[in-house]
């Protein structure tokens, strides 16, 4: 059962149930697909992935925050294909008209 404890996961929390009501007013035309992804990381992205990798590689690398958090991360083009393989089973009729699935490696 989802329990955010912070804003930010309680702001992705009400989208997703937005989402959710919107596809219910027409479920027999609607394919709803809701996809937690962890870090996404891939060629070009810029973001955390690659400023920690970038780091690792000039052995200047310090540890903030909790240690206990744990991490998970996707290459971007896996996401894509998880989200592709799930929509194309949808489209099918093999899983229901709303799926939801954590995304990580």
């Amino acid at each position: 059962m989802p329990c955010p404890n912070t804003h930010y996961g309680s702001s992705k929390l009400a989208a997703e149930k937005i989402h959710i009501a919107w596809q219910n007013r027409d479920i027999k035309n609607r394919i709803l697909t809701i996809v937690r992804p962890g870090v996404v990381f891939g060629k070009g992205e810029g973001g955390n992935m690659s400023r920690l990798v970038k780091l690792i590689h000039k052995n200047f690398f310090f540890y903030m925050g909790n240690k206990d958090t744990r991490k998970a991360g996707i290459y971007v083009k896996e996401l894509v294909n998880q989200i592709m393989w799930t929509h194309d089973k949808q489209v099918k009729n093999k899983l229901p008209k709303i799926a939801l699935f954590n995304a990580t490696m």
